[in-house]
């Protein structure tokens, strides 16, 4: 259920085995298996995406504890080599994946409660499992949510706010109007958010409350911003409109792609990007593809991030694939997407906005995401459909399945992770490996 992480010459990823979530290591050489542990997804929301945190050899993910039911949990540190436990925190509740923690690499953060402590954010040592620091935020009702590293949605509605925080201390807090000024901003209606440590900035869009009648919802794509403000205190640097879009539906240039969390996955992007809509989204409240009204239209624009100015722009138009937000773009190159245009494919360069015609018949890989069910859960009556990370594979311009080239592209080991002389990745149901260019 996720793209593998690289620890102890291992090859480690989540998967499901008969509706249960795992931990799998695998032999780098041959992909045997070389230990499997219990995980748990704890009360994280199911649209998040599961992801394992690497230190060294060292990896850390949440395990059940208890009762078959998910919700009580702990974090755990494996040995990747060996398979053995390296430590393990007190039992509590998590609402969020642990991950490295961005200004802090020697600790592992997530959120939730253990014992008397929390809900915040909760600090542990990498390698002793000692808790080093609790921001306190949210209750267990309205636990708050994490927007990216080190920004937070604590959870209240009156009015809805947000929070920074560094090195396990409160920076500053705000209510989310005085930073998001369009009307019914707020982050029931999504978010996409980058931490750029960089430049000491936030930068991200935050969604809108969507009507809902009679079952349906409807949600009006233009206006919609993008802002960036500072990490340490929350002072805004710039707004534009548009709607902040690195990692889904378009990867960022200097964005990491992988699938999990490390020192060496911390880079933000060089280059922002962000798409202008117009027209309206409506659907179902009970799933399915959302529709999009006849005069909407697209417009994606790469921008400095230190100031939000447009340095490039493309007119998609009216591509319901970037509207409707179904997944992520077909890649040929590690900055470079396809987009369908009325005249054909069109490859286009997320770092400098050039653009070159592609022929029907060319290739490209594709991302799709991967959905699972998992029983015992705190969701949907134990029973509930979770949001893994994104499957690989090569495809058509019209992403159907390809066969694989001859030589992997260097996307591949963007995506995926290399160790031990070979690449992998994780497609839908199977981890492939190649031995690395």
């Amino acid at each position: 259920m996720s793209q593998p992480a690289p620890a102890g010459g291992k090859f480690v990823v989540y998967a499901r085995q008969n509706d249960l979530l795992e931990v799998v290591a695998l032999n780098a050489n041959n992909g045997s298996t070389a230990w499997v542990a219990p995980a748990s997804p704890s009360e994280v929301t199911p649209g998040v995406a599961a992801g394992l945190a690497v230190r060294a050899a060292t990896v850390f993910y949440l395990e059940n504890f208890g009762t078959p039911t998910y919700g009580r949990a702990r974090l755990v540190a494996r040995d990747a080599a060996s398979g053995n436990v390296v430590w393990q925190s007190a039992v509590g509740s998590f609402e969020t994946w642990p991950e490295i923690c961005p200004d802090q690499t020697n600790a592992v953060c997530v959120n939730g409660k253990i014992g008397s402590v929390g809900w915040g954010q909760l600090r542990f040592s990498a390698s002793t499992g000692q808790v080093m620091s609790v921001i306190q935020m949210g209750t267990e009702a309205y636990p708050g949510r994490e927007l990216t590293p080190d920004l937070f949605d604590p959870g209240s509605r009156g009015p809805e706010q947000l929070l920074g925080v560094s090195r396990g201390k409160l920076n500053w807090r705000h209510n989310l109007s005085a930073i998001f000024t369009l009307p019914h901003a707020s982050t029931d209606g999504g978010w996409d958010f980058d931490r750029y440590g960089r430049l000491d900035l936030f930068a991200g869009s935050v969604g809108q409350r969507p009507r809902i009648k009679h079952g349906k919802y409807f949600v009006r794509l233009s206006p919609r911003m993008t802002a960036g403000f500072s990490t340490a205190t929350g002072k805004v640097k710039w707004r534009t409109p548009g709607l902040y879009s690195c990692g889904q539906p378009l990867p960022c240039p200097g964005r990491s792609e992988a699938g999990y969390s490390s020192a060496s996955t911390l880079s933000s992007p060089s280059v922002g990007i962000r798409i202008l809509e117009t027209g309206t989204l409506s659907g179902s409240m009970s799933g399915g593809t959302p529709k999009v009204s006849r005069d909407a239209s697209a417009t994606i624009q790469g921008f400095d991030p230190a100031t939000g100015k447009t340095t490039w722009s493309f007119k998609a138009g009216r591509n319901a694939f970037l509207l409707a937000d179904k997944g992520s773009a077909p890649e040929v190159g590690p900055t470079t997407v396809v987009l369908k245009k009325p005249a054909g494919y069109v490859a286009l360069d997320l770092r400098t906005g050039k653009t070159r015609g592609l022929a029907a018949t060319s290739s490209a890989w594709c991302l799709r995401t991967m959905l699972y069910h998992l029983r015992h859960t705190v969701y949907y009556d134990g029973r509930g459909e979770y949001v893994g990370q994104q499957g690989l594979y090569p495809c058509t311009l019209g992403t159907h399945r390809a066969a694989p080239p001859a030589k992997l592209p260097s996307l591949v080991r963007l995506i995926g992770a290399s160790t031990g002389g070979m690449t992998a990745w994780t497609d839908a149901g199977a981890v492939r490996a190649r031995p690395s260019p």
